[in-house]
């Protein structure tokens, strides 16, 4: 009877320990998920962040460059034949300016043979009447008519094809004579036309504050990561294998105080901020389940080199520290 009674409290006691286990391997997921993303997600190596930030660096110049060329105001004067003026006619005056806006085609008034124009003493001299009313295309278009300034500026596009429409604005507008103003002799005058700033000239001025927070995020990173300080890692006594999701706890030699915990990554590493240390003396605990800290089988050995932990007293300062080579001894089942 007294037998079967310690068999039952054997049990619950057996049981109890494997849910306590359980209950423990839980929280240690949970602490290792929580420590592996903030400290070993952004354990970059020094070789790989300079690398990135050099590339950085070097495409911001390159679309800085590409800027400041998009900036540069263009003028482009094309020069064209000038053609002779015709004689006779009634008096004309000097070469008309044609306005920005393109006006709508107005059919002249028909005068009468021997009519006077108002305001001028001289006698209209009769015209021969033109046959058709038909509209030429393109190809039939005479070479003395005036050319719309949208088609000036579809001319200008066939030349600048990364330009559109928007971004052509005539300057200085003479009356254009002829099909091509790039090639006809039927011109009169110069065209001035002017490319105006693409839009990544009137935003250089975010993109300038993007690219300088883009920076202070990388320093940012790498002043963080250099603020962790490598300080060994943690392997198994019996086959030297790392043990990952250990418990570090960095606590004050004399009052026993934990400073700082920090869990081990898959490769057995543990760091810690020594910038947030004072200078004095401290000690290290080791936990981990199913091992025992610290090592009594490297206790035994002999020639055990200076890294090698065993829970003694050790001095740390911001900027010396020796790391170390913790062992655990496995338990034995």
């Amino acid at each position: 009877m007294v037998t079967k009674k310690r068999a039952i409290l054997a049990n619950k006691k057996q049981n109890k320990n494997k849910r306590q286990k359980k209950v423990t391997k839980k929280k240690e997921i949970k602490n290792t998920f929580l420590q592996n993303f903030w400290y070993n997600r952004m354990s970059l190596n020094n070789s790989l962040f300079f690398w990135g930030l050099s590339s950085v660096i070097v495409i911001a110049l390159f679309l800085g460059a590409i800027s400041l060329f998009a900036a540069q105001e263009v003028d482009i004067v094309v020069n064209v034949n000038t053609p002779e003026t015709p004689s006779g006619g009634g008096g004309g005056t000097g070469t008309p300016i044609v306005n920005p806006v393109v006006p709508p085609s107005v059919s002249p008034p028909l005068v009468s043979p021997g009519t006077q124009t108002p305001g001028s003493g001289a006698t209209t001299q009769p015209t021969p009447s033109t046959p058709g009313a038909q509209t030429p295309t393109d190809d039939e278009k005479p070479s003395g008519g005036e050319v719309p300034i949208p088609d000036i500026i579809k001319k200008i596009q066939a030349y600048f094809e990364a330009y559109e429409a928007k971004d052509i604005e005539i300057k200085n507008q003479e009356k254009l004579m002829g099909d091509d103003v790039f090639d006809s002799k039927l011109a009169l005058g110069d065209v001035l036309f002017d490319l105006k700033e693409g839009e990544i000239v009137k935003n250089s001025l975010f993109s300038l504050i993007s690219f300088l927070t883009s920076i202070l995020a990388f320093y940012g990173i790498y002043f963080f990561y250099n603020s962790r300080k490598y300080l060994g890692y943690v392997f198994n006594s019996k086959n030297g294998e790392r043990i990952a999701n250990a418990k570090i706890e960095l606590r004050s030699f004399n009052d026993k105080r934990i400073m700082q915990t920090v869990i081990t990554n898959k490769k057995g590493k543990f760091w810690f901020k020594l910038k947030d240390i004072k200078t004095g003396n401290y000690y290290i605990s080791v936990t981990k389940l199913d091992y025992v800290f610290p090592s009594k089988y490297w206790m035994k050995k002999e020639n055990i080199e200076q890294s090698i932990y065993f829970g003694d007293k050790i001095k740390i300062s911001r900027n010396k520290f020796r790391k170390l080579k913790i062992p655990l001894d496995p338990l034995i089942r």
